[in-house]
């Protein structure tokens, strides 16, 4: 890190992308004060519909990351979810309880 060039921070865009669309774009700015450290990135994305049909083996995502500066300055990873393990039952949610509503003047 060299503040001359770097300054204390660097932007960059991060998105995921399926082939056909962006599922999630995020702007991170890392600092220079986090220089060593490892970063992490959290969001949820829907699983995709080749999955889903069975075939695990055309299943997978691109993690794009751009510098906001420089330019030339990216990379990308493809993200194999063959040997995802989801629960059988997607449908997850929690029971409706049997509750009175209070009155107004409560």
């Amino acid at each position: 890190w060299h503040n001359r060039w770097h300054g204390n921070s660097l932007p960059y865009w991060v998105w995921v992308e399926d082939g056909l669309n962006i599922l999630h774009c995020e702007f991170f700015v890392f600092h220079a004060r986090d220089s060593g450290k490892k970063q992490v990135l959290n969001f949820a994305i829907p699983i995709q519909e080749a999955y889903l049909r069975g075939k695990k083996s055309e299943a997978h995502y691109t993690l794009r990351v751009l510098s906001d500066r420089f330019m030339d300055c990216e990379t990308e990873y493809d993200i194999d979810i063959a040997h995802l393990a989801i629960p059988e039952d997607g449908t997850i949610h929690t029971e409706l309880l049997n509750l009175h509503p209070l009155p107004k003047t409560a």
